[in-house]
C-alpha cells in the first residue's frame, strides 16, 4: 500500500506542474484533465473489488503494479508525444492502475491476521498509506526532472510486483481460485 500510495500521490502532485510547464494548461484546464485520473481510480477500485472476488488478491495486486509500470512508460513518453489526448489516456491508465489493487491490498492485509488483530492491521495499513504520501512529496522536492520521477515510479511498480509475489494466499483466495478453476 505504501508503494501504491506513493505512486498515486506523486502523480497527483507532479501532473499539475507538468501540465502547466509542458502543456501550458490553465489551472482550470489542469483540474479538469487531472480529474480523469481520480475518476478512473475510483471506478477501478470498484472493479478491483469485483476482481478480488473472482481472482486472488495476489493476482489483482500484481496486475495493479504491472499496470503502474505501463502507465509510467506512457508518462515517460509525454514529453515526446505532446498530445493532450495522450496525456488523458495516460492519466486514465494511471488512475486505473493505482485504483484496481487498493481493495485487494486491504483484503490481503486483513486476511493475513486473526480477527482479533484486524484493528491493528487496519492501523498499520493506514500508516503505510500515509508514509507513501509523505515520501511522494519528498521525492518531488528532491528530484526536479519529470523523467527521473517517472522512472522512479516505474521502479516502484517493479518492486510492487515483487512484493505482490510474496503475498501468501488466504483461504478466501484459494476458494476463489478453486471456483474459477471449477467453472473453467
Amino acid at each position: 500500500i505504501m508503494l501504491s500510495n506513493f505512486v498515486m500521490y506523486v502523480i497527483l502532485l507532479i501532473m499539475p506542474l507538468l501540465m502547466k510547464s509542458q502543456f501550458h494548461l490553465s489551472t482550470a484546464q489542469t483540474g479538469l484533465v487531472l480529474s480523469v485520473f481520480s475518476i478512473s481510480m475510483s471506478l477501478s477500485g470498484w472493479i478491483g473489488g469485483l476482481l478480488n472476488n473472482k481472482f486472488s488478491s495476489k493476482k489483482v495486486i500484481g496486475f495493479s503494479f504491472a499496470m503502474i509500470i505501463v502507465s509510467n512508460i506512457l508518462f515517460l513518453s509525454l514529453e515526446n508525444v505532446g498530445s493532450i489526448l495522450f496525456l488523458i489516456a495516460a492519466l486514465i491508465i494511471g488512475g486505473f492502475s493505482t485504483g484496481i489493487g487498493l481493495t485487494s491490498m486491504q483484503v490481503a492485509s486483513l486476511d493475513s491476521v486473526s480477527k482479533e488483530q484486524s484493528g491493528t492491521a487496519s492501523g498499520i495499513y493506514s500508516t503505510f498509506r500515509y508514509f507513501g504520501s509523505i515520501i511522494s512529496s519528498t521525492l518531488i522536492a528532491l528530484v526536479t526532472s519529470y523523467n527521473y520521477i517517472f522512472i522512479i515510479l516505474g521502479l516502484s511498480g517493479i518492486v510492487g510486483l515483487l512484493v505482490a509475489r510474496s503475498i501468501k494466499s488466504s483461504s478466501q483466495d484459494v476458494i476463489s481460485s478453486n471456483n474459477s478453476s471449477a467453472k473453467a
